[in-house]
């Protein structure tokens, strides 16, 4: 065992080496935040002088009908058309009414709805 002393010694040194270390993570954070403004700078920069697009510098931008895919299709619609429901997520209030009154949704489905108006 150590002497108290020493002990006391050691915890003191551990204390101090432990302040220098939070100082340097502090000092390493700043000068982080420090380059990666200077470098959103100089991407700025480039991308005003060479008029670049995402594209130009290799990030993919689906396009407009790729982004309409990815949503989930049309299933319920409301009687005048105004209020549509793919059956995902929170349902919008008209359809929420409904099952609140105890209907059937499948009478709201676009295919019901197609097969009415074609007899």
């Amino acid at each position: 065992m150590l002497p108290d002393e020493e002990l006391k010694q050691l915890e003191k040194e551990r204390e101090e080496i432990e302040r220098q270390r939070r100082e340097l993570e502090a000092k390493i954070q700043s000068r982080k935040q420090e380059l990666k403004a200077e470098a959103i700078k100089q991407v700025l920069t480039l991308v005003k002088t060479f008029d670049l697009t995402l594209e130009d510098c290799g990030f993919r931008c689906p396009s407009l009908e790729e982004r309409e895919r990815a949503r989930p299709p049309i299933k319920f619609v409301s009687p005048d058309g105004q209020v549509k429901w793919s059956g995902r997520g929170v349902a919008p209030k008209f359809f929420r009414d409904a099952l609140d009154r105890g209907e059937d949704l499948s009478i709201y489905l676009i295919e019901n709805l197609t097969k009415d108006s074609s007899n």
